[in-house]
C-alpha cells in the first residue's frame, strides 16, 4: 500500500512539475510577444480612406461615397507605406496612431499599381512624435521562416498581431512580380500592414484567397526597396526592370526536340520581342533562354524556388547586367544584357 501511495505521489509531483514548466514557458512567450509588440506597435498605423470612383463609360457620373480602411507602417524619411488598393480612387485619406482618436490628414506621394504599393506623407508635426521608422530586410526571406503579421483587421481600434506563422512558398502576382505565401490568420483591414521576421519588415500583406483559410500573400521587402528607389528616379511613379520579351514554357518534349535541345537541357523560348524594347537587336524570336547568371531556367520558367524569370529580373536594379545562356539555331552562346525599367 505504501509503495502504491509513493508512486502516486511521484506521478502527481511529475505532473505538477510539467504544468509549472508549461505555465512558465507560456509566461515567457507572452513576455516576448509583449516586448515585440511594444517595440513596433506605434510604428504600425491605421489608414482610412474615402473613395468615390468614376464610371469609365459615363465619366460625368460618380459612384456613391465609400469608406475603407487598411494598415500601414512608418519607414525612414517620415514616410508611410501601404497598399495601393487601400487608397486607390480616394478623395480623402487619414491616418490614425495606436491609442489616439485623432485622425491626421495624409496625402498620396507615390503609386505603384503594378506592385500594389503606395507611399503616404503626413505634414503634422504632432503626428510624428514617438514614431520610429521600421527596418526593412534587403534580402528575400527563406522558406519556412517564422513570420508575424501586424495590422488593423476588420477596423480594429488597435493593432493586432497574428499567431506566429510560416513562410510556405514563393509565387508571383498577376503582374509576374515575386511574392510569398504565409499561413497567418489575416483579415480585411490587414492590407498594407507589415509582415515581420524578427523586428525587421520582411514584406507587406496585400491579398488572400476568400475561398480558403489562412492563405495570404505578401509583397517581399526587396520589392518595396526597389519601388522606393524607382519613385525617386521617376518622380513618384514605381516601375521595375523587365526583359521586354514574351516567352513560352518548354514543357512539351516535341517542342524541345524541335528547337534542338538535348536531353538534360531546360529553358523557355522567346516568342516575341516588344517593338520598343531595347532587346529588339539582341534577343530574337525562337531564342531559347537556358540559364541566367549561371542559374538554370526550368522548362516552366522557374529560376529558383517559386521565382520565375520575370520575378528574377524584377528584383534587379536598372543598369545592372545579367548574363544569359542562349540556344539559337542549335548553337549555345552567352549574351550579356543591361537591364532597364522603361
Amino acid at each position: 500500500m505504501m509503495m502504491r501511495l509513493g508512486s502516486v505521489v511521484k506521478r502527481f509531483r511529475s505532473h505538477q512539475g510539467r504544468q509549472l514548466q508549461s505555465a512558465s514557458a507560456a509566461i515567457h512567450s507572452q513576455r516576448r510577444q509583449s516586448s515585440f509588440l511594444d517595440s513596433i506597435t506605434f510604428s504600425v498605423v491605421k489608414v482610412l480612406s474615402i473613395t468615390r470612383l468614376t464610371d469609365s463609360l459615363h465619366p460625368w457620373r460618380f459612384s456613391d461615397v465609400e469608406e475603407g480602411n487598411g494598415s500601414g507602417f512608418v519607414i525612414s524619411g517620415r514616410r508611410i507605406i501601404t497598399n495601393a488598393h487601400v487608397v486607390t480612387g480616394s478623395t480623402y485619406v487619414q491616418i490614425m496612431k495606436m491609442g489616439s482618436g485623432t485622425k491626421y490628414k495624409a496625402s498620396i506621394q507615390a503609386f505603384g499599381h503594378g506592385c500594389d504599393l503606395a507611399m503616404l506623407v503626413v505634414d503634422s508635426e504632432e503626428f510624428w512624435k514617438d514614431l520610429k521608422p521600421l527596418d526593412l530586410l534587403s534580402e528575400m526571406p527563406r522558406l519556412f521562416q517564422t513570420v508575424r503579421v501586424v495590422g488593423y483587421p476588420e477596423a480594429s481600434p488597435s493593432p493586432v498581431e497574428s499567431f506566429p506563422a510560416s513562410l510556405q512558398l514563393f509565387t508571383v502576382t498577376a503582374n509576374l512580380l515575386p511574392a510569398f505565401q504565409v499561413d497567418a490568420a489575416i483579415n480585411n483591414g490587414n492590407s498594407g500592414g507589415p509582415v515581420f521576421i524578427g523586428k525587421s519588415v520582411a514584406g507587406i500583406a496585400f491579398e488572400g484567397l476568400d475561398e480558403c483559410q489562412n492563405i495570404w500573400y505578401v509583397i517581399p521587402s526587396p520589392l518595396l526597396l526597389l519601388f522606393l528607389s524607382s519613385i525617386e528616379r521617376n518622380k513618384g511613379v514605381g516601375s521595375f526592370c523587365s526583359l521586354g520579351v514574351f516567352t513560352q514554357p518548354m514543357e512539351n518534349t516535341m517542342m524541345r526536340d524541335y528547337f534542338g535541345m538535348k536531353e538534360k537541357m531546360t529553358g523557355i523560348v522567346v516568342t516575341r520581342v516588344y517593338k520598343l524594347s531595347r532587346r529588339i537587336k539582341t534577343l530574337m524570336e525562337n531564342d531559347v533562354l537556358l540559364a541566367v547568371n549561371g542559374n538554370p531556367i526550368q522548362n516552366d520558367g522557374e529560376v529558383s524556388i517559386g521565382i520565375n524569370l520575370e520575378g528574377f529580373i524584377a528584383l534587379k536594379k536598372p543598369m545592372e547586367n545579367v548574363c544569359f545562356d542562349v540556344l539559337r539555331k542549335g548553337v549555345i552562346s552567352q549574351m550579356t544584357l543591361r537591364l532597364s525599367n522603361d
